[in-house]
């Protein structure tokens, strides 16, 4: 029996996504620092409204460019759009609060651990 492999696939990691990797870890990271650099002498909540004020501007750039239009604004499921999105500011603004009260690495170990928290707690909830 042979096994057949695509020419696209290959066992070895392409350099540049190895790059793209490292280099999302550096901007998430240094996010991170940033927050808490800004929000030692800002309000959180300006904080957060840079954050995602200049992500979303940077966000409509690149896919206004990229597509010449403005139909990714349109959402097929308006409602999930709406909970994602708070969800994820839900997120960042505890994240934001606790880097202003702990050390940014406990900060940043306990979100990292939420998606482990999510799903045993989950597990529980269903009598698993």
């Amino acid at each position: 029996m042979s096994l057949i492999t695509s020419p696209h696939t290959s066992n070895i990691a392409h350099p540049a996504a190895i790059l793209m990797i490292i280099i999302t870890g550096v901007v998430l990271a240094g996010m991170d620092v940033t927050a808490k650099f800004l929000a030692l002498g800002l309000p959180v909540i300006i904080v957060l409204w840079a954050r995602y004020f200049f992500h979303t501007v940077t966000t409509f750039g690149v896919y206004a460019i990229k597509q010449r239009s403005f139909n990714f604004l349109r959402s097929r499921r308006p409602g999930f759009q709406l909970i994602r999105a708070a969800s994820l500011f839900g997120a960042t603004s505890f994240m934001y609060v606790a880097i202003t009260l702990m050390p940014l690495g406990d900060a940043a170990a306990i979100q990292f651990l939420a998606p482990v928290l999510v799903t045993a707690f989950y597990r529980l909830g269903q009598g698993a």
